[in-house]
């Protein structure tokens, strides 16, 4: 394991080079995490890092590039969210270098993996009741991720629901629709479930 010294002060690195531990996150710390990388911190760098660790703050998860573009835009400008200005700050990418240097884990949603790379994992698991590929439903082949999960959210609607609880044995009550709406409208307000 890796190791940084700020003002004599040893914290623990991940093996990409990343804080292993978010709470020692100091801005001198970025600093030295930046300089590693020779990049030079400015105002302009502290005000993405800000937005992404108070989302981290807020939400215990660092954010997907849609949500923290989508908070740049509404705390800074449009101008400031656009992908031009974050590569000009953090030529390795705002999701990685970015998020390394706020002393943050990587975003590890489905949403951001490659859809093909998705598709095709398999479960290990030998008591899989859902569905870990494809499966016909009312005349129509309908595609999952290896979790169960719509490849094509759009395709959803509350028949289909039924069907996959039925396959998982789940019979679905009131109480599972007032959450399954309320995950559908966080989803397709924020990106994330």
């Amino acid at each position: 394991m890796q190791n940084l010294v700020v003002k004599g002060q040893n914290f623990a690195l991940t093996e990409t080079g990343g804080l292993e531990n978010a709470a020692d996150w100091t801005p001198d710390v970025a600093k030295e995490l930046a300089e590693k990388e020779d990049l030079t911190l400015r105002d302009s760098h502290f005000e993405i890092i800000n937005i992404m660790r108070d989302y981290y703050d807020q939400f215990n998860i660092s954010p997907i590039r849609k949500l923290l573009k989508k908070d740049i835009a509404e705390m800074l400008s449009d101008l400031k969210a656009n992908d031009d200005y974050l590569i000009s700050l953090f030529p390795g990418g705002a999701m990685h270098q970015g998020l390394r240097i706020a002393g943050l884990p990587q975003s590890r949603l489905d949403a951001e993996i490659e859809p093909v790379t998705r598709v095709q994992v398999v479960s290990e698991q030998k008591d899989i009741k859902h569905f870990v590929s494809e499966f016909e439903f009312s005349g129509k082949t309908y595609r999952v991720y290896a979790k169960g999960n719509l490849v094509d959210p759009s395709e959803w609607s509350e028949e289909l629901a039924e069907f996959l609880a039925k396959k998982e044995g789940i019979t679905l009550m009131n109480d599972h629709w007032v959450v399954l709406n309320f995950m559908r409208t966080f989803y397709f307000k924020y990106g994330i479930t």
